[in-house]
């Protein structure tokens, strides 16, 4: 973690697998908070790029970023889960735990999760953490933030710093998109309203 910066150029093997995967759970229920085909693309860029043995993740939903660690070229030795919802708890059994039974363990209690035995790679978060579980973060170990979460990486930063260890997040983003606000009045005249311009995060 200290001062390892990775630069996450998805090729077209990450966009391709990310698709597959956004797309298959997009269809599922439970899908409204899934992680973006962009966000995806990015962590699979990270995988291949670091090759993590061991993963945690933070808040697993439904699953679709453990499918993607899972069935990433990149074979991961192991996936750690956690999740406490009741409806993403059944939805991961169903998914994960038959199909890959040497591969994902899910862990529904925290205080199951013993840290200070176990070592990995990679820690994804899609989430908030509790305060224990900040001790997942290791020297060396390399962290995934899923979405558009400051505060999580600023609280991540700080807890860090206590225990003398650094990171650096970099945000990758999709760009800044501008369009003007214009109003169709009869016969198709556009009135523009150049001073009210909009500004979209994508």
């Amino acid at each position: 973690m200290d001062n390892q910066t990775i630069d996450l150029r998805p090729n077209r093997t990450d966009w391709d697998l990310a698709r597959e995967v956004h797309d298959e759970f997009a269809q599922k229920p439970g899908a409204t908070h899934i992680a973006t085909e962009f966000a995806l693309a990015h962590l699979s860029a990270l995988v291949r790029a670091v090759r993590p043995t061991k993963v945690l993740e933070f808040g697993a939903g439904i699953g679709t970023i453990s499918q993607l660690l899972l069935s990433h070229p990149n074979t991961i030795e192991t996936v750690n889960s956690t999740e406490s919802n009741r409806f993403c708890i059944e939805a991961l059994t169903a998914q994960f735990c038959d199909h890959f039974p040497q591969h994902f363990e899910l862990i529904t209690d925290p205080e199951l999760l013993d840290l200070e035995r176990q070592y990995f790679d990679l820690v994804v978060i899609d989430g908030l953490l509790e305060p224990g579980q900040f001790d997942a973060l290791q020297r060396d170990s390399f962290c995934f933030v899923e979405g558009s979460r400051k505060s999580t990486r600023k609280t991540i930063t700080k807890e860090l710093q206590r225990r003398n260890l650094t990171i650096t997040f970099e945000n990758y983003n999709r760009g800044v998109r501008y369009f003007d606000w214009s109003m169709q009045f009869p016969g198709g005249r556009a009135r523009k309203f150049p001073k009210f311009k909009f500004r979209k995060i994508l």
